[in-house]
């Protein structure tokens, strides 16, 4: 797991280049190596490059694609097929689940999970802090910042 902070305020946490590099090989290695050995039938060699690019699409989703950004407009939570921007007033609590990445309970709709950052399996089975704690720790007190003390009636609407 890799955070990066940028010049404007952004924190990131995205994979590791060395994960999405370790899967790329395996995964090319597995379906070159398979599809193409001498008694595989053409037919066969099909099926097993069918296989490689089905298993390059789920690592794309779960290892290339996910990330997730603290903006100044807020947390930017980038899964599979979508991105979500989750304004920091509409943050209730962000908090870790288990050893697969964080929850991002919102005030408005459906809570948002991540599975970035995550907490190493070895960590999480020890009671250990890992990454996705510290984040969860980070991204709950940036929000405080943004929300409304208890009790703050909401600004009037003028049109």
């Amino acid at each position: 797991m890799t955070r990066v902070e940028f010049d404007d305020g952004t924190v990131m946490w995205r994979r590791s280049l060395l994960a999405k590099v370790l899967w790329g090989v395996a995964i090319a290695a597995w379906s070159a190596a398979v599809a193409f050995l001498p008694d595989v039938e053409p037919d066969e060699r099909v099926f097993f490059l069918l296989v490689g690019a089905a298993a390059a699409l789920i690592a794309w989703t779960q290892v290339w694609r996910p990330h997730l950004a603290a903006t100044r407009d807020g947390l930017v939570v980038r899964r599979a097929l979508s991105a979500v921007l989750v304004p920091w007033s509409n943050i209730r609590e962000v908090r870790v689940w288990a050893h697969f990445g964080v929850i991002i309970e919102v005030r408005s709709g459906d809570p948002l999970s991540s599975s970035v950052p995550r907490r190493p399996i070895v960590a999480w089975l020890l009671g250990l802090a890992g990454e996705a704690d510290r984040a969860a720790r980070y991204l709950n007190e940036r929000a405080a910042l943004h929300r409304e003390p208890p009790g703050h009636p909401a600004p009037a609407r003028t049109e």
